[in-house]
This record gives C-alpha cells, structure tokens and sequence, in this order.
C-alpha cells in the first residue's frame, strides 16, 4: 500500500466533512441526525439507527463507526487507496450516488479493460522479447533487470497505434481521474525508426505515467517531466519524491493533483521546454503551489533528464 502523510489526510478529511460526504452517497439525514445505515438498514426500516457526529458515524444496531475514509470505502466497495483518490478528486467533483454508480460502469467499459489486459501480455511479453527489450534499454543507459515492472514490449502485429516499427517498448498512460485505470499505451520504438515513428500512442485519451500513479495523485510533492525516460533517469539518480511524466510539454492537469502544494520541473532544457516550464509554473503559482526547476546542474549539460542519467550510467 501506498505511503499517505498523515497532515495530507487530515487535509482531505478537514477538505470533506463526514456529513457532506454522506449526503453525495445517499445518505439521507432525518430529524435528530440520523439516517438508515447502508450496512445494516440497505432498505430503511421503522427507526434510523445511524448516528452523526463531528468526524464519524456511528450505528447503534450493528456497530458500525467508521470514519470518512471507512465511508468512502465500505459504500463504494473501494479500498484505502481508491477512498483516497476518490476523496482527493473532491467526490468526483460533486456527483450523488446515482452518477457515482453511473461513472462506475464506464470505468468497466470494454475499452479500459481491453488495454489493462494488453498492457499485462506486453509485460510478459517483455519477457520473452527480453534481447530486443534489454539491447534498447542499453542505449538509455538502463538494463531490463532494472525497470522491467513499469514496461511491457509489443510486436509490430499487436500495437495498437501506427504500423511501421519493429517492436515497441510499452508504457501506460494513468488516468487523471483514477489512476487505477489505464485508458492509453504509449509505445517507443526499439529500432533505428524514422522520428516520425519512434513515438506513438495509441487512440485513447491521454494520462500521466508514474512509477506509483495512486500515490502521485495525492502527493504534496510531485516532479513533472516530459518524457517516461526523463522520469526513470531522475528516479536512477535518486530522486525519492514521487515523479509523473506527462508525454510531451503540455498537458499537466494541476486540478487533478489537489493535494498538491511543491512542484519540481524536470522539463527538456530547449526552447518549447523552457516555454512551457515558465507557463506551468505561472498558472501553479496562481493556485497558491511553490514551483522550482530542477537544477541546472542535474542535466549535466544534456537537454533532458534522460540525456543526463545515460552520461552517468555510462561511466559506472
């Protein structure tokens, strides 16, 4: 299980009163501040035997006493994890009970399951490619050994995007909104390809990619970098903040990460890179969020944080 500060939950429960929480899942007060209780009374009954108090509830017929998180976590049939994402993403933004069950059933759609699946065979297959995979992570400065559980391998015949490549290494991209879902792959060509198709993504929407998406998304601290080998390299030269990668210089969502309040840029020191770094960072400072580059010093001269770590692994 993920590593959760106690001052960031106390944060989400101070954000998300028990009361306000139990309303956006059904729970209807009565006079004298009680409601049936979902665990015991699904059905109601005669007398609501379900208490309310300052930061739990309490049921005076089956024993019931749980805390916001314990909420969140026995009505969704969620577990700790996905209580607090779910609480961090401020109740899926306002939504009652009848959504909440409705944005469930997308969240089964065919689509994201599809790929968690894909994504599972490209990780064996990594295994049974490993020459291809290990003689690519070469060039990187990486061996298979080293990262083999954040990558899966595909063949030409089983990518989802543009033909074309031998082979691809394989990410996935998290959803913002869950990131226990993955609804894209990304895919870095294992050969000499022309530029054009060294990069590819497949045609859905795009997330973050993180070495621990669940932890991201409720983190204080986070660094953001533009590519999954910027991220992996910062992460081999010690980095213990937690890092997400976003494919490219756009599209941090600040409004996903509400927990957040300390930003590192790892951004490609090149023009675009700069110019986006200095946009996030206006728009992150607006919301209150301290933002800092990572320093000069750490690209070792390179362009990008992945450039840097395969100096260093080359005179190890």
């Amino acid at each position: 299980m993920p590593f959760y500060d106690s001052a960031q939950l106390q944060s989400l429960r101070d954000l998300h009163p028990i009361g306000e929480i139990s309303e956006k899942l059904g729970l209807r007060l009565v006079p004298g501040r009680r409601a049936f209780c979902p665990k015991c009374q699904p059905n109601g009954g005669t007398t609501p035997d379900l208490a309310f108090y300052q930061d739990s509830l309490h049921c005076f017929k089956c024993a019931w006493h749980p805390d916001v998180f314990e909420l969140v976590q026995d009505v969704l049939n969620l577990n700790f994890p996905g209580a607090v994402a779910w609480l961090a993403n401020a109740g899926l933004n306002g939504d009652t009970l009848g959504q909440i069950k409705a944005v469930k059933v997308t969240r089964e759609s065919k689509d994201v399951k599809n790929l968690s699946s894909l994504f599972k065979t490209a990780q064996a297959l990594a295994y049974r490619h490993e020459g291809d995979v290990e003689a690519y992570l070469g060039t990187r400065g990486f061996s298979f050994e080293q990262i083999k559980r954040y990558i899966g391998y595909l063949p030409e015949d089983r990518w989802i995007g543009r033909s074309g490549a031998r082979g691809r290494i394989v990410f996935p991209h998290y959803a913002y909104a869950d990131a226990s879902l993955i609804p894209n792959l990304y895919g870095r060509s294992v050969d000499h390809d022309p530029k054009e198709l060294r990069h590819d993504h497949g045609r859905g929407s795009r997330g973050f990619w993180s070495n621990d998406p669940p932890r991201a998304r409720t983190s204080s601290h986070l660094v953001v970098t533009e590519g999954v080998f910027d991220a992996l390299g910062l992460m081999a030269m010690g980095s213990t903040i937690p890092v997400v990668a976003i494919f490219g210089a756009q599209g941090f969502r600040l409004e996903k990460f509400p927990m957040l309040r300390n930003l590192t840029l790892g951004f490609d020191r090149d023009t675009v890179g700069l110019e986006k770094a200095l946009e996030l960072k206006s728009k992150a400072e607006v919301r209150g969020i301290t933002v800092q580059m990572v320093p000069e010093e750490v690209y070792d001269g390179e362009k990008d944080l992945g450039a840097a770590w395969k100096n260093q692994a080359s005179f190890r």
